[in-house]
């Protein structure tokens, strides 16, 4: 199953998520879903998932240590993914992205939209991850 740019098999990718989860609980809550308690993201709620990125969701990468420069803040702002973003609902999980369905590709889409000089692995699944959680896990800087 594609994971980013990296290959893993499904059950190992769902690990992985799982696991960050428990380990850093307060960090999903705080920052990947904006501070929602119920941890649903959606349409009037603190993590209010658009189909765009918006200058919010730049402060949130900002808050986990994304380290973007002047010159990605604008490469992700000006990327018009509305239809893939619309393609992929907002509480799609990974676990539903079966390799080869349909969603897998709309998934792939989305992350292929955000392909852009400067933005690499690490900042494209931590941007995507902010917008679809359950679905794209935040990969570390060489992971």
């Amino acid at each position: 199953m594609p994971v980013g740019d990296r290959i893993v098999n499904r059950e190992r990718a769902i690990t992985i998520l799982a696991d960050y989860a428990v380990q850093f609980e307060a960090t999903v809550r705080l920052y990947d879903l904006g501070g929602e308690p119920d941890g649903r993201p959606g349409r009037g709620s603190a993590a209010a998932v658009a189909d765009s990125v918006t200058l919010a969701d730049i402060g949130r990468l900002v808050v986990i240590n994304a380290a973007l420069s002047a010159d990605d803040v604008a490469t992700l702002i000006e990327v018009h993914a509305a239809a893939e973003f619309s393609a992929v609902h907002s509480t799609a999980q990974l676990q539903d992205c079966a390799h080869g369905s349909a969603r897998a590709h709309a998934a792939t889409a989305l992350h292929d939209k955000y392909r852009r000089p400067g933005i690499g692995q690490a900042k494209r699944s931590k941007l995507l991850h902010l917008k679809r959680p359950w679905l794209v896990p935040s990969l570390m800087r060489g992971s």
